[in-house]
């Protein structure tokens, strides 16, 4: 009897049987395992295993997949792109994240090529750090099937992470372009300035203490790539479940002082450092949730520890309320699609509204960080949620959420109004707040 093949699709057919129909659509399957019985053996999980190399065109990957296969379909994402990937197996072709093969097969090696230009709300699958290479593990995995990424570094070189590079971004790259600081690893190449380097060192050292001790959790010890960047932004972050974090400038922009100012790097690094702890696990979690919070958390932080004045501060919050009008009209917040900056503006806006409340409802026990607190203590069972937040707050953040119509904004200043905060012209700016730094 022909021993049964589980399959990522398009199984070779046995002589025993026709060759099934193509599958109208493709997708990844694995041939579902019989029902136990009390004396069974538990099969082994197919798993796909991709080993990454670095190259002179940036990476190259090969994939040993557990059975034959006629196709393999990458995880279909619209936060990831590959179109500077290639095929370099003979009669296998990669197009639109679909490999296919006329042949059955069970390795195939794909060539990665750094990502020409910088799009929004997507991450680079790969680009340069310095000599080495950043890899967005994600990229690799296989759809419906446990794939697992492992670095091979060169003499002289290392991997970081050592292991799991399939959960966020991996470094691939010379040893002696990675620096060890207090709490973090920073990796950089020479076409990073040295100013700069030490700012970014600097504002993550301090950060990473602050957040740990205002959220009273230990968080990761991240490891921060710095690069340049093809552009077309003039600078872009992103932080990963593997804690490392991707910082990059735009090469054109490297030594301009409204890009490298350490007031701007202060906010920027503190902006990434706080995802460490608030990235989101659970799907459907809006993200003006998340990156609202780690965008006034690196505000609050910068106002604590001397990187911004309270004025700066507050001059930050004035700009993101105004905008976040210009982007909600009369929508609520939580029926309006928003996109690109309004996302930041709107989750600025939010959370100063609910430190706000916090700060008056408790006569100053209770601050943004012991909101951050009680979400991340829900979110230990699986991920926090927005009725996570709305446990965590009262009405007057509720307004903001829900309400709709012209009424809104003046109905939120006169509720902030109670918790010692003042919104002038319908919420063009903040013309009085509390001390942005928690007294804890």
């Amino acid at each position: 009897m022909a021993a049964a093949c589980a399959c990522l699709i398009g199984c070779p057919a046995t002589p025993e049987a026709p060759a099934p129909a193509p599958a109208p659509t493709p997708t990844v399957a694995v041939e579902p395992a019989p029902a136990p019985t009390p004396d069974a053996v538990e099969p082994a999980p197919a798993i796909v295993s991709v080993s990454v190399w670095q190259h002179a065109q940036g990476a190259r990957a090969v994939f040993e997949l557990p059975a034959p296969a006629r196709q393999v379909q990458l995880r279909r994402s619209d936060a990831v792109r590959r179109d500077t990937w290639r095929s370099v197996t003979p009669g296998v072709e990669l197009v639109d994240g679909l490999v296919t093969s006329a042949e059955p097969l069970t390795r195939f090696e794909l060539t990665l090529a750094p990502d020409p230009v910088e799009i929004d709300r997507i991450y680079p699958s790969l680009h340069r750090v310095g000599r080495g290479v950043a890899l967005y593990g994600p990229a690799l995995l296989v759809e419906g099937v446990e794939t697992h990424v492992v670095l091979r570094p060169d003499a002289g070189s290392v991997a970081i992470p050592e292991h799991a590079a399939e959960a966020g971004y991996a470094y691939l790259g010379p040893a002696e372009e990675v620096t060890q600081a207090d709490g973090l690893r920073i990796v950089a190449g020479d076409d990073i300035t040295p100013a700069l380097l030490a700012t970014i060192r600097r504002e993550a050292e301090v950060s990473l203490r602050y957040y740990r001790d205002q959220l009273e959790r230990p968080g990761r010890e991240p490891t921060i790539l710095v690069a340049t960047s093809p552009g077309p932004f003039e600078y872009r972050g992103d932080a990963s479940q593997s804690a490392v974090i991707s910082l990059r400038f735009m090469a054109a922009h490297m030594h301009e002082a409204d890009v490298t100012a350490p007031q701007f790097v202060a906010k920027f690094v503190r902006h990434e450092a706080f995802h460490l702890w608030n990235a989101p696990t659970t799907e459907g979690v809006p993200d003006w949730l998340h990156e609202g919070g780690a965008e006034y958390a690196a505000i609050v932080s910068a106002v604590a520890n001397g990187a911004l004045t309270q004025e700066e501060g507050v001059a930050q919050l004035s700009r993101n309320l105004g905008r976040c009008s210009e982007a909600l009209g009369e929508r609520s917040l939580v029926t309006a699609e928003l996109s690109g900056w309004q996302i930041y503006a709107c989750g600025v806006t939010l959370q100063w509204v609910a430190d706000v409340e916090a700060r008056g409802g408790s006569q100053g026990r209770r601050d943004t960080f012991a909101i951050w607190r009680d979400l991340l203590r829900a979110g230990d069972a699986g991920g926090y949620t927005l009725a996570d937040l709305r446990a965590a707050t009262g009405p007057t953040t509720a307004l903001l959420l829900d309400a709709a119509g012209p009424r809104r904004w003046p109905d939120l200043a006169r509720a902030v109004a109670g918790h010692g905060a003042k919104i002038s012209d319908g919420a063009d700016a903040v013309l009085e707040a509390p001390a942005l730094a928690p007294s804890r």
